[in-house]
């Protein structure tokens, strides 16, 4: 991929307030980049979600002491850091129309089942909902980054993080009232319906289009 080179541009408000505008023009362009901006912001949000503020909350519905929770997590992120990097190994085998389809099962389907496994069963959804976090930015950045022309990249990257990041902060906000009054499990419930009747469909709408077939 070729980089545009820094323009010069004094920074102002205004300018700053253009480059935003002009990014979502760029991720609102078509129907192709609205899909793929939405799936782009689900899957971010969730993995996010899920990583910094609802592993710990979910093992301690289960009755993990803290002492207990300190060593799970420690071997939870070795596991983490093993697993992607055998698929990070692998990543020339793994396509657009591949990633696209699978992550919404791979994060759903485990978040679906997590209000009924038991204590034990328990790290191994934490450990399947942590994988898709970090080959996020191996592969899901790769692709969407690949989508934009080179002179309007990152401007459409950085408004469609902004998206992201708003996004986060609603969700975040409703998994606490969820938490607050029922628990985590509930929230991981939740998010796992949002992967699979949301995230999935937009999956299947994204790979039938030419480019990815």
């Amino acid at each position: 991929m070729t980089e545009p080179t820094l323009d010069n541009v004094k920074f102002s408000r205004s300018s700053f307030f253009l480059k935003i505008q002009n990014g979502f023009k760029e991720i609102k362009k078509d129907p192709h980049m609205i899909k793929l901006s939405i799936y782009y912001t689900i899957i971010a949000t969730i993995t996010w979600l899920i990583i910094a503020n609802m592993m710990q909350p979910y093992a301690k519905d289960f009755g993990y002491t803290e002492a207990e929770m300190g060593i799970l997590f420690s071997l939870l992120y070795l596991g983490y850091t093993i697993i992607n990097f055998i698929i990070v190994y692998f990543k020339d085998k793994i396509t657009k129309k591949m990633f696209y389809l699978s992550i919404p099962f791979v994060i759903g389907i485990p978040l679906i089942f997590s209000t009924v496994v038991s204590k034990e069963l328990a790290p191994l959804i934490i450990l399947i909902v942590m994988i898709p976090n970090g080959i996020k930015y191996s592969f899901l950045d790769k692709f969407v980054n690949e989508e934009f022309p080179s002179n309007v990249r990152a401007t459409a990257m950085s408004s469609l993080n902004m998206l992201y990041n708003i996004s986060f902060v609603v969700l975040n906000f409703l998994a606490g009232i969820v938490q607050d009054n029922f628990n985590t499990k509930l929230v991981f419930f939740s998010l796992g319906v949002i992967s699979l009747l949301v995230a999935f469909p937009l999956s299947v709408l994204l790979v039938r289009e030419s480019k990815y077939k």
